[in-house]
């Protein structure tokens, strides 16, 4: 294998070697993360495209993200679905760090679809809430896909949802993935749209519902343009969860969105919610 070139360790440019030359070549830097990193690669095998997360080296030396990175690649291995993406290697470069590939998606994530929908007035246009709604119904099948097989996401959020050629929808990012039942010794994820007991390490396992409150956030974001929770992490940490104020049993659905403290919702967007085919 060959190896990152030592004047960029967690870069490249495209062109550079990053894994076996005879196999595969980088050809741009897709994103990067806390703990890892995607590129653009050609399997010179198979003459095709592929994504390769490969784990940043700063984080290499902690063998609990090194495990957490391999059980990523296990978990999408085992999950054989059309919106989990399929791993096709797992491999470690010479320094070490573990690598794997997986197939690419052409397209965005839901958190930049929602930010171009508040700027610009054709992109609302283009996504009506009908069109979100229908993205959040794929999003929750293939979780429900996982939930059945005991394997929980813990990290659901927009960003990880992505959405590629005619609107076919991908959970990524499974780094934390944990069967049910399981417990982190440590706080992960992100704080805006964790469970409550996600943020108390010492409560008892999580199960399936820490998944299905991080999906009612993202679909809080659909409706209010706005995540549940906004600021730092350790704002949002700090402000906790305030339900003394709200009036349950609420009718009016744009009145009980603004009680959330999201400011006004138009009632165009509350009528459409209970129309269409995406219902949800």
């Amino acid at each position: 294998m060959g190896s990152l070139p030592p004047q960029v360790p967690d870069g490249v440019s495209p062109g550079d070697w990053l894994a076996d030359q005879d196999r595969y070549t980088v050809n741009a830097h897709i994103g990067s993360g806390s703990t890892s990193e995607v590129f653009r690669v050609r399997d010179l095998l198979l003459e095709r495209a592929l994504a390769m997360k490969v784990l940043r080296s700063a984080r290499a030396s902690r063998t609990e993200l090194r495990d957490r990175f391999i059980a990523e690649a296990r978990a999408l291995a085992r999950l054989q679905h059309p919106g989990i993406l399929p791993v096709y290697d797992v491999g470690e470069l010479p320094d070490g760090r573990p690598y794997y590939t997986m197939q690419e998606v052409l397209g965005e994530n839901l958190e930049q679809v929602l930010h171009r929908r508040q700027q610009l007035r054709e992109v609302t246009d283009s996504w009506p809430l009908s069109r979100l709604l229908a993205v959040f119904r794929q999003a929750c099948s293939i979780v429900a896909f996982a939930h059945v097989r005991q394997v929980l996401h813990l990290d659901l959020q927009p960003v990880n949802l992505l959405v590629g050629e005619q609107d076919a929808v991908y959970v990524v990012d499974w780094g934390l993935t944990v069967d049910d039942g399981s417990r982190r010794a440590e706080l992960v994820g992100t704080p805006a749209f964790l469970a409550p007991e996600q943020l108390d390490v010492g409560a008892p396992p999580l199960d399936a519902r820490v998944d299905v409150y991080a999906l009612g956030a993202v679909l809080y974001q659909i409706i209010a343009g706005q995540p549940p929770y906004t600021g730092s992490p350790d704002q949002v940490l700090e402000t906790g969860v305030d339900v003394s104020h709200l009036q349950f049993g609420v009718h009016d659905e744009a009145s009980a969105v603004r009680q959330m403290g999201a400011g006004p919702v138009h009632h165009e967007q509350v009528r459409e919610l209970g129309h269409g085919d995406a219902e949800v």
